[in-house]
């Protein structure tokens, strides 16, 4: 009698587990996708793809090959996107994701004419609603090895860019806050390796940002000086720089130092080491830069000099 009992127990616990396999693998990630797709859609005026979905008992909920478009121009791929979000929450139709993780994205990243980022705009302003009834909020955003395509709109012509091996924690702070951490390369032979803290407020379209830099090349950010009475010179350089920007007015305090830079202006060269420490001040607007600071030279070299062929170890 009792094996017959363990038998049926046995029985019922197998047609359990079958059935929340059945579910998790087919019946669960039939639903969530076309819940997914449709409720993004109607709540941002972007389409969302995916080839499944389902629950793991450490990632969350799972997606796997996510798209997200606009326009259907791809804003977002992922071969796999791990969301972890809150139980409670779904009794009072609110979907709380506490972690977002992108594995291996690419994402397409816009600076728009008004200053603002379209991606920051889309999942962090304000709650989006799924369906009409559920508000789906993501609270935090984890990247790593993704590769960024930069699109910044804002200046004329618009400004390409590519950004590689970037690892990302961006997380939502209320109301409006989005407190964000990056490392990220961008191209150009050899790369610029940069590391940055910053804050974004959405709602008053102001940033500040903690940046490091290493191997900065300056002919890089030309046409963010096109225009102006600034040169730029050739060469590389090590750069901390605190920047704070809002009501078209960037901020910035400057520390660099430099192997090597070369200055040219007419048939006149320089080519110098140097420690610098500057405060800057840019208005969009009015497009004027007021700057001051120190400058530490060594080993200064002029050549091209009209009476004197050239001129080095100047200090």
């Amino acid at each position: 009698m009792k094996k017959i009992i363990l038998s049926v127990l046995a029985l019922f616990c197998a047609l359990a587990i079958a059935g929340a396999v059945y579910f998790n693998e087919v019946i669960f990630p039939q639903k969530i996708k076309r819940g997914l797709i449709e409720g993004f859609r109607l709540a941002t005026g972007k389409s969302i793809e995916l080839s499944g979905a389902r629950l793991d008992l450490f990632k969350g909920l799972v997606i796997k090959d996510l798209a997200i478009l606009d326009n259907d121009l791809w804003v977002i791929k992922a071969k796999e996107a791990d969301c972890r979000f809150l139980i409670f929450p779904l009794f009072k139709k609110q979907i709380m994701i506490t972690s977002l993780e992108l594995k291996s994205a690419q994402i397409f990243l816009e600076r728009r004419k008004d200053n603002s980022f379209d991606i920051v705009e889309t999942f962090f302003k304000e709650p989006i609603l799924l369906n009409g009834e559920y508000s789906l909020a993501i609270l935090r955003i984890i990247l790593s090895r993704a590769a960024v395509n930069y699109k910044d709109s804002a200046l004329d012509p618009a400004l390409t860019k590519d950004v590689k091996n970037v690892f990302l924690d961006a997380r939502l702070s209320l109301p409006d806050r989005v407190i964000f951490a990056a490392e990220f390369e961008l191209s150009s032979k050899p790369a610029m390796s940069f590391k940055v803290n910053g804050e974004y407020k959405a709602l008053k379209k102001g940033i500040s940002l903690d940046i490091k830099a290493k191997d900065l090349y300056f002919k890089e950010f030309a046409p963010y000086f096109k225009g102006q009475n600034t040169y730029l010179p050739e060469g590389r350089a090590d750069i901390e720089v605190a920047l704070k920007a809002g009501n078209d007015i960037l901020n910035a305090d400057i520390t660099m130092t430099s192997p090597g830079l070369d200055f040219s202006r007419d048939k006149i060269k320089a080519g110098l080491n140097c420690a610098l420490k500057a405060k800057a001040q840019y208005d969009f607007n009015k497009k004027t830069l007021i700057y001051s600071g120190e400058l530490d030279i060594k080993n200064l070299a002029l050549w091209g000099l009209e009476y004197v062929d050239r001129i080095d170890d100047i200090r």
